[in-house]
């Protein structure tokens, strides 16, 4: 019976067998169960996605069964492994797991192998299977299968290949026999008519027996057939095929082999389970998206970029058009365009005209349609293989891919055309309504800007100076203003100051030559910079109307006090001076928005160059208190300093009235506090420096109505703000004592401000509360303000009594026992004493908690001399009797020693016989009970009690601290991402490009730092700084389990000795542990900004402050700026470890009967953490390698990291080659090098390679377009190049930027011969005589001019061997086994010289050569030629001999004649 119906069988029949339900697993050994844990984990890999993030989570839909199809996760690896390990007992695991994974891929997908590229498996493994699926395996079509397996069938007659099981998207309808070309003799039925088992048996009998056809096809279609019938279809072919082979081998006689093959007709979106790929009954099973063979094969288009697709002739094919991209754009131009406004359609319209009949934009759009697609698309298979909704359309992978195409080219040509409508510009040019002179001034510069920037179609809607744009301008004197990318540099401005703070002392003199280093270096690279210059009033008018924050008169008046007239001049200076300066512009912009006319106060007044921030804070301030007294609207503005000074200013001291306007917010927050006397105060603050402005009468107000239901935290405010202000020496301070202590406890009278008051007594005389223990009246005399505290305590039961107690307890808590001991009889003594001096009392009582917690702890410690010699003291003290107090210090002495964990029960029993006075030991919560109100023992506020009171409270009033909380405990880590972060860069940036691989697994951070270590002061540094590194890597790496599908067993413990590698990005290997700590952390750090975005400002306090900056807030909500870790600056870190401090804005909630309740002033609080988690913070986004960091460049794997860099670097720089006369000469001097070796005099090549291939880096990272810098010009001017201190560059003198490619080939060529012989043995392996004939058909050895267009030159093959050598096989990798002609027909790559013809190539190029040829045919061809040319050199002596011999012959014989 089917073990699916197990369960619902009818139990009669059941109890009729012995039930054993054996699943595949059961019978797996040890060694088959790892094998198959290792193939799931790989076909996992293989599914996840390189840096998978928010955008990409839609590729999260693609399973194993979407790769493999047929799998079943309970049976397809398993009966593979238990296939593969049964019928090859002699092999390894290494070849088992080489076979299973080969079985695999033949059921695979071919968009499943494309996207792949994109999957976390090591790439060189992803080339392997990619090349054996599309080249050896033959999915192509049915005949295609057929056709190789008959070919094998003539090498070797594996039964095996005789029984094949075929999955396909062709319909079930489609003609088998069409499919396989009417050549080939078979039998094709569909299951779904035959109905009964004698039929299928009649049939599969006279196939093997009776008929003389070679192959058996039977159809199955999942939705009208069963799926049980495909086991009894099977078992009936492999019953007679059985009987057929075994007839085969006895008769004498040539019997045909013959082929059984069932074809599982299936649909993408199929239900899965209804066919299951098992390989346990012996079938071969292969995926054929298409029976038929496609119109375009899919090998044609892979491994083409889509923009040599575009201008081929695939794409006219694809499109049915010889000018596919010209119909698009007709088509596009003439469709109806909709919209509300009627005026707007018109205008598209006439301009959709004006642009079909202009050839030059129309050929302009076609050209950065081309160019768009090329930077946007470079995985283009990837990106179709992605959509899941395309592929469900098709049947086959070449038809998604076509579809991909066309839909790319209207796409993009959309787009483009879209945004040409948008751009102003585009009537400028058709109408020329604008202004002439600016017309004329800008023409030439904005026809080359359309030609150049238009294609940046998606950067019109992006940040362009890191401000928000809420709509596109639409009044841009200077149109293509927004194509100016000058803000692209903005992270390497700040890489370059980084270098520059490393390598020099006395930065600050520094910086203003680097501003001006950094804008010349701009305006070199980028010829249209250099014009910019002279549109530069209209390219700042234009800047203004970008920020939309002020009128350009008010950031004028900004900038001429902060930089100068420069910067009007000077786009790059504007720029330049915003990066560093943004934050204070916009504070300034803001205050003169709010104060309008503080710009013409400021331009009659005197202001000192740098201190405008100053005057108009200052200014502002004073106007807002001369509104108060002039009854004006105050409250906007007051809103708009509080902002500002909570979060730029930090010195109060530098404004005169701050703390004025402050106290009088507070008190206008109080309501019992008229506005006439708010007024009085500021005439009063504002008449005479050392005028008190606060007066008795101002403090008896506030606390006049404090027991009504008023705002206490204003209150509170007034008071802390009030003990800073009155002086010591005031009456006024006498009086706000008599007010505060005099109260029994209000709330929020937290233990700040008494600790404030005590604090200040402690300043002017340390030992004041000791003497205030032996002699009170001494202590009252010398401290007027003691005096009036102790006055006014009324009772010494109140909870303000306990309030200093607590307060006076910490302050002698900064004391050494032996320092307390003289006291310790005094304070017995005080409070014996029937005297009634409250603050002596309580202080007493403070001293003895104190002392006895102190006591307690010196009893217990080894050297305890100073406790032991009490101990009788101590007993005498306790056999006092007539004072209640007595049998209170008695109780706290056992709680305090009860709260003791360092003695055990024997150190009990001495305890209890040394000190008589104790009877017995009783818990802390009896104790309590009996403890009076100030003997009550203090808990320390801690975090929970912070947490208990908010949740008691309403949540919504408070949605920061809702979100703090939420995310507590993610905070704890995310302070260790700037730590990681700062160490890798330097890490980076000291090792990129000069460290090799190998030496990266031998250096230790140790040895690292000792070498980049000057002197002792900068190995200090850096030591310091890996020491936080590696802290914070100890700290995350243990919370930390895999990355992407890599699970972690052995986590690496950061230390000195680990080898730098640990530290250097790479998403494999040793890195994947950096790479799993910074995308933990990143990934806290994102959310916790996601969850703040979701807060409305109006409904949260304290995010009032990012709502009057604009930069922070759009239509209600916070937004952050978006960065990339490299570009964030220090305080774009959340680096916040929690603090108690914070905590005491509270008071203990005296009134509950449990004394562990807090009140919190939670206001306060959320505006502490905000402003510390919240300003200036982004969010961080990846670079282009899917990653956070860029991926470390080691040294000789330039290629490795990006091989089509110098493709790439041709299309942004043109290029040009070396002089003939000029490349002889430096060919002669890289000669003489060679020979002298070690010579001091000899250039190093390798070092000058080096170099040219970091400037071929940063010529592609910077977008470097001007070729006329010179070489050294541009290492001079750039500190990332100069700081690598390179010898011997002179050699470039002369030569620009336009001969790099030239003289890094050049370079590359000497280099290459000293270090490709030291490669791998396996990419070594000796050719075959087939191969070397396939080798000599098609080289030319004479490198005849005739011969050129037919064959391909032996000379540029072997120097584009030598390159492919040189450039991919010095590091170790998988790829020995892959094609050559992968590489050799990509001439992206740039392996052939310029003058090779790539038809020529793609026709000629041996497709036998696998990698692992590449040296052997290297050397092959080397000797071959210097053959020819020895044998060249006899043919010409020969032929210059026998002309001779000739020229004399004739000369006798004329002489003979004559």
């Amino acid at each position: 019976m089917d073990e699916s119906n197990l369960a619902s069988a009818n139990p009669s029949l059941l109890n009729r067998f012995e039930k054993q339900k054996l699943p595949i697993n059961g019978i797996l050994n040890d060694r088959q169960n790892l094998l198959v844990k290792y193939l799931d984990s790989w076909t996992k890999q293989m599914l996840t996605l390189i840096g998978a993030n928010s955008v990409t989570q839609l590729y999260n839909g693609f399973t194993q069964k979407d790769l493999f199809i047929g799998f079943d996760v309970d049976e397809t690896l398993q009966s593979l492994v238990f296939d593969i390990t049964r019928n090859n007992p002699e092999a390894n695991d290494n070849e088992i797991l080489e076979k299973c994974k080969e079985s695999l891929i033949a059921i695979a997908s071919p968009d499943g192998i494309i996207r792949a590229k994109s999957s976390i498996l090591e790439q060189d493994e992803v080339d392997r299977w990619k090349y054996v699926y599309f080249n050896q395996q033959h999915h192509n079509s049915l005949a295609n299968y057929f056709d190789v397996l008959f070919y094998q069938e003539k090498l070797c007659a594996d039964p095996k290949e005789q029984l094949v099981i075929i999955n396909t998207f062709s319909k079930i309808t489609i003609d088998i026999k069409y499919c396989l070309q009417d050549y080939l003799r078979c039998q094709v039925y569909n299951l779904s008519t035959i109905k009964t088992e004698f039929q299928l048996t009649s049939i599969v009998k006279n196939f093997f027996f009776e008929s003389n056809d070679k192959v058996l096809i039977l159809q199955y279609d999942n939705n009208t057939i069963n799926t049980k019938c495909i086991k009894l279809v099977k078992y009936i072919v492999e019953q007679f095929r059985n009987e057929f082979l075994a007839k085969k081998e006895k008769c004498e006689s040539n019997m045909h082999i013959k082929y059984t093959c069932i074809i599982f007709h299936i649909q993408r979106d199929y239900e899965s389970s209804s066919i299951t790929s098992n390989f346990i009954c012996g079938w071969r099973r292969i995926t054929i998206e298409s029976l038929a063979p496609s119109e375009i094969p899919l090998i044609d288009l892979l491994d083409k970029s889509l923009y040599d697709i575009i201008n081929s002739e695939l794409c006219d094919k694809i499109m049915n058009s010889t000018m596919p991209v010209e119909k698009i754009l007709q088509e596009l131009l003439l469709e109806d365009h909709y919209h509300s406004n009627e005026s707007h359609v018109e205008y598209v319209r006439t301009l959709r005209k004006e642009i079909l009949n202009d050839s030059y934009i129309i050929q302009c759009i076609k050209t950065k349609t081309f160019e768009w697609i090329l930077e946007n698309h470079k995985n283009w298979q990837c990106e179709a293989a992605l959509n899941k909704k395309d592929l469900s359309m098709f049947i086959c992978f070449s038809l998604t891919l076509q579809n991909y195409i066309e839909k790319i080219i209207k796409q993009t040509a959309y787009k483009v055309l879209y945004s040409i409508e948008k751009l102003p510009e585009i009537t400028r040019i058709f109408k020329n309504e604008s202004n002439e002179f600016k017309m004329e001034k800008g023409v030439h510069l904005w026809k080359q800007s359309f030609i150049d920037k238009i294609v940046n179609v998606d950067d019109l809607f992006e940040l362009r100076l890191s401000i928000v744009l809420s709509e596109i301008i639409s009044d841009l004197e200077y149109p293509f203003s927004y194509h100016f990318q000058i803000n692209y540099y903005k992270r390497y401005y700040f890489e370059e100051l980084d270098i520059l703070t490393q390598d020099s002392e006395n930065i600050n003199e520094l910086i203003e030559d680097h501003i001006e280093d950094f804008r010349n270096s701009l305006i070199f690279i980028h010829p249209n910079f250099d014009k910019l210059q002279k549109c530069s009033e209209l390219y700042y008018n234009d800047f203004i109307r970008i920020i939309k924050l002020a009128s350009k008169e008010k950031l004028d008046f900004i900038f001429r006090y902060l930089i100068g007239d420069k910067f009007a001049d000077d786009p790059f200076i504007l720029h330049i001076y915003w990066w560093k300066y943004a934050t204070e512009i916009l504070t300034q912009l803001k205050l003169v928005e709010t104060f309008p006319d503080l710009i013409t106060k400021a331009q009659n007044d005197f202001i000192v160059y740098g201190k405008l921030d100053r005057f108009l804070f200052n200014e502002s301030i004073n106007l807002i208190l001369q509104n108060l007294c002039d009854d004006k609207p105050w409250k906007q503005d007051m809103d708009v300093i509080l902002s500002i000074n909570n979060c730029r200013i930090n010195d109060s001291k530098n404004f005169s009235n701050l703390h004025l306007l402050l106290l009088c917010n507070d008190l206008l927050n109080i309501n019992s506090v008229p506005l006439e006397k708010i007024k009085e105060i500021i005439y009063l603050g504002k008449s005479a420096k050392k005028q008190e402005f606060i007066t008795n009468e101002i403090i008896n107000l506030v606390f006049s109505n404090l027991d009504n239901k008023n705002d206490k935290i204003p209150i509170t405010s007034f008071i802390t703000r009030s003990l800073k202000l009155i002086s010591l020496e005031s009456e006024i301070r006498l009086t706000l004592y008599k007010n505060i202590f005099s109260q029994y406890s209000f709330k929020l009278m937290n233990n700040g401000i008494i600790e404030k008051i005590f604090n200040n007594e402690i300043q002017q005389n340390e030992q004041i509360f000791f003497t205030l223990i032996k002699n009170p009246e001494e202590a009252l005399q010398l401290s007027i303000r003691l005096k009036t505290i102790n006055d006014n305590i009324n009772d010494i039961n109140s909870n303000m009594a306990e309030f200093c107690c607590e307060i006076i307890q910490s302050i002698f808590n900064r004391f050494e026992m032996n320092e307390m001991l003289p006291y310790f009889k005094n304070s017995i003594k005080s409070l014996m004493k029937q005297e009634y001096l409250p603050l002596q009392q309580i202080t007493s009582i403070a001293f003895l908690k104190e002392f006895i917690n102190k006591y307690w702890k010196n009893y217990f410690q080894e050297n305890n001399s100073i406790s032991k010699s009490l101990v009788n003291e101590i007993n005498d003290i306790m056999k006092i009797s007539g004072h209640l107090f007595i049998q209170s210090i008695k109780s706290y002495f056992m709680l305090d020693l009860y709260k003791q964990s360092s003695f055990d029960i024997e150190q009990l029993e001495i305890l209890k016989k040394e000190f008589s006075c104790f009877e017995s030991i009783i818990a802390d919560i009896e104790i309590n009970t009996f403890l009076p109100k100030l003997w009550k023992p203090v808990r320390k506020v801690n975090f929970e009690d912070f947490y208990t009171f908010y949740i008691s409270n309403n949540l919504n009033e408070y949605p920061f601290l809702s979100v703090f909380f939420k995310h507590y405990e993610s905070l704890k880590f995310i302070k260790y991402l700037y730590p990681i972060i700062k160490f890798v860069k330097i890490l980076n940036s000291k090792l990129e490009y000069h460290l090799t691989r190998k030496a990266a697994q031998i250096m230790t951070f140790h040895e690292f730092i000792k070498k980049e270590s000057v002197d002792n002061s900068e190995y200090i540094n850096l030591k310091s700084l890996f020491e936080e590194f590696a802290f914070s890597w100890n700290s995350v790496i243990s919370h930390i389990n895999q990355y992407q599908s890599k699970e972690f067993f052995d986590k690496p413990y950061m230390t000195l000795d680990l080898p730098v590698i640990f530290g250097l990005v790479e998403q494999k290997d040793s890195g994947i542990y950096l790479c799993a700590i910074v995308e933990f952390l990143i990934k806290l750090h994102n959310e916790f900004l996601n969850n703040v975005m979701t807060i409305p400002i109006e409904k949260c306090k304290s995010l009032n402050f990012i709502k009057d900056f604009s930069w922070n807030y759009l239509n209600s909500k916070t937004y952050f700026n978006v960065l990339t870790v490299v570009q964030a600056l220090d305080n774009n870190f959340i680096n916040y470890e929690w603090n108690d401090k914070i905590l005491r804005y509270n008071q203990r909630n005296l009134d509950m009967k449990k004394d562990v309740d807090f009140i919190f002033d939670l206001q306060k609080i959320e505006m502490k953490l905000s402003k510390k988690l919240v300003f200036n913070k982004v969010y961080f986004e990846m670079e282009n390698n899917q990653f956070y960091l860029k991926k470390f460049s080691f040294k000789h794997e330039l290629f490795h990291n990006s091989p089509r860099i110098l493709f790439d670097v041709k299309k942004i720089l043109s290029q040009e080659s070396i002089l003939a006369d000029k490349m002889l000469i430096i060919s002669a001097m890289f000669q003489q090098s060679i020979i002298l070796n070690s010579s001091s005099n000899s250039i190093n090549l390798s070092e000058l390679l080096l170099l040219c291939e970091i400037i071929l880096c940063f010529i592609k990272e910077l977008l470097i377009r001007n070729n006329n810098i010179l070489i050294l010009d541009l290492v001079n001017q750039w500190l990332k190049l100069a700081r690598y201190n390179i010898t011997y560059t002179d050699i470039f003198k002369e030569f620009s930027l336009k001969h790099i490619i030239a003289f890094y080939e050049l370079i590359e060529e000497q280099a290459a011969n000293s270090v490709i012989h030291d490669i791998d043995e396996k990419f070594k392996i000796s050719l075959t005589q087939q191969i070397m004939d396939s080798i000599n058909n098609i080289i030319d050895y004479d490198d005849s001019e005739n011969q050129s267009q037919r064959l391909i030159p032996a000379k540029a093959f072997v120097l584009a061997l030598k390159r492919f050598i040189y450039r991919f096989l010095l590091i170790d990798s998988g790829i020995e086994n892959m094609g050559l002609y992968i590489y050799f027909l990509d001439f992206t790559l740039n392996l052939w010289t310029s003058d090779m013809k790539r038809e020529l190539v793609k026709k000629l190029f041996p497709t036998c050569l696998l990698v692992s040829h590449a040296y052997s045919s290297y050397v092959y061809l080397l000797n071959e030629i210097e053959k020819a040319t020895i044998e060249r050199q006899n043919k010409s002596f020969a032929s210059t001999s026998s002309s001779s011999t000739r020229k004399i012959l004739i000369k006798k014989y004329k002489k003979f004649t004559d």
